[in-house]
């Protein structure tokens, strides 16, 4: 992938496997939250150039975190949304730089909490999101 000014990236899939019909795509990058891409294939149509402009993230959602890791024990869960940095790149680099624990706002079911990691590696599953989307 290449980047391009203003968020916009530019990809490939190339491939014989392709076949006609409607495909979906989900596209991010570390700085932007996940976007749909839908493309039509047919006999007629087999090449198909589409530009999408990927919005900033707002915030990280926390997806699958395995049992015992760091960050679990430090209080993270599943599906908070992580709200001090704004993006899984600004977290991660904030974490690997870190000489010692971060703490983070999240929110969890509607209220604000502080959790505080450790520095370094994080294994939890993120997400970059919108908010209030």
């Amino acid at each position: 992938m290449r980047w391009l000014p203003e968020g916009f990236v530019q990809g490939r899939i190339d491939s014989d496997q392709l076949c006609t019909g409607l495909h979906r795509y989900r596209v991010w990058s570390d700085a932007h939250a996940p976007t749909e891409v839908e493309i039509t294939l047919t006999p007629e149509r087999k090449e198909v150039r589409q530009t999408v402009l990927l919005q900033p993230s707002e915030a990280i959602r926390v997806g699958h975190i395995e049992r015992g890791a760091p960050e679990a024990i430090a209080g993270l869960r599943e599906d908070d949304v992580i709200l001090s940095f704004t993006s899984v790149a600004a977290l991660r680099s904030a974490l690997a730089s870190a000489r010692g624990a971060v703490a983070i706002e999240v929110e969890r079911a509607g209220e604000r909490r502080t959790v505080t990691l450790p520095a370094g590696e994080i294994a939890a599953d993120l997400e970059n999101i919108l908010l209030g989307r």
